[in-house]
């Protein structure tokens, strides 16, 4: 599914594109010839959340659009996502067993994960859960019909570089929260502000694809890191909720005191790449991704942005 800038197309012509090409793949997975319920759920929240991300590059010049399209899609990822957590609750588990194993007594991760694959078979069985999916689905293509007439003003690199401006320099200040004054609200937070700029280098790495490809490696690297800390808060709260699983409470806080230590342990992995990876300020920033931009439409067999006419699948 294409995720990047054409050169050949004008920027309208390029977020619809995208965005027809991101949906249509999510309808793909729900029409599949065996729904599996975890991919499926996976796929398309991932859908949503890249096409935010996408909405989020030209929320300077189309602010009306992303806020209608932000809050519709926001609201399809939303009511699939308790149907994501519990598989997220057993790859969080996994963590701790490769990280703890060895200083636990055998079975008792064991009994948990029973519990929580229990848990998952049942919520996928429901069938609310497949009524929701294809709730899902309607949205979806509702949606992609209405992305054919998406309309972004400007043209060029001043359609970009308010909305890339914005998310950048929310990351940074949102970084600054959670090494400052550490809370899972705030990295939570900052993991959402990291995963949108990965998107807009990841939109924008042919602008300079050596360069912008290893950022978005980076990004992605730091962006698996947030991400694990953030389900291991959500694995935390289950075993708050849930002390017979680890037969008592004293058993259940020393499992949850080694939650607490694998997650100040990826946190601090976070530091040196993330201070790395925004060292600059969102001006600079913008100012070197214009550069690049100029760079890349100086380049030979250029085509020049006009008036988009476009076709009425993107």
């Amino acid at each position: 599914m294409t995720f990047s800038l054409q050169r050949d197309r004008t920027v309208q012509q390029n977020i619809r594109h995208i965005a027809s090409s991101q949906l249509r793949g999510a309808l793909d997975s729900i029409d599949s010839a065996e729904l599996d319920v975890d991919r499926t759920v996976h796929e398309v929240r991932k859908t949503c959340k890249k096409v935010r991300g996408l909405l989020r590059l030209t929320r300077g010049v189309a602010v009306k659009l992303y806020e209608r399209e932000n809050a519709a899609l926001r609201d399809t990822a939303r009511r699939l996502s308790d149907l994501r957590d519990l598989t997220a609750n057993l790859e969080s588990l996994e963590l701790l067993e490769n990280r703890f194993g060895d200083s636990l007594q055998e079975d008792l991760l064991v009994r948990v994960r029973r519990a929580l694959e229990k848990r998952r078979a049942a919520r996928a069985a429901d069938p609310d859960s497949a009524s929701r999916i294809e709730r899902a689905r309607g949205e979806i293509e509702a949606a992609l019909a209405r992305t054919r007439a998406w309309e972004i003003p400007g043209a060029g690199f001043e359609a970009l570089e308010g909305g890339l401006r914005k998310t950048y320099g929310r990351a940074v200040n949102r970084m600054h929260d959670a090494f400052d004054e550490p809370s899972s609200e705030a990295w939570h937070e900052w993991r959402k502000r990291v995963k949108y700029h990965r998107y807009h280098t990841d939109l924008l790495r042919h602008l300079w694809s050596p360069v912008l490809g290893e950022r978005e490696d980076q990004l992605h690297d730091l962006s698996d890191l947030l991400g694990d800390d953030n389900d291991l808060r959500e694995l935390r709260q289950v075993l708050r909720e849930e002390p017979e699983w680890l037969d008592d409470e004293d058993t259940a806080s020393l499992v949850i005191g080694l939650v607490d230590r694998l997650r100040a342990e990826l946190q601090d992995s976070t530091r040196p790449l993330a201070l790395r990876l925004f060292a600059e300020g969102p001006d600079e920033l913008v100012a070197r991704y214009r550069g690049y931009w100029q760079a890349w439409h100086s380049e030979p067999g250029e085509v020049q942005e006009a008036d988009p006419v476009i076709h009425p699948d993107g």
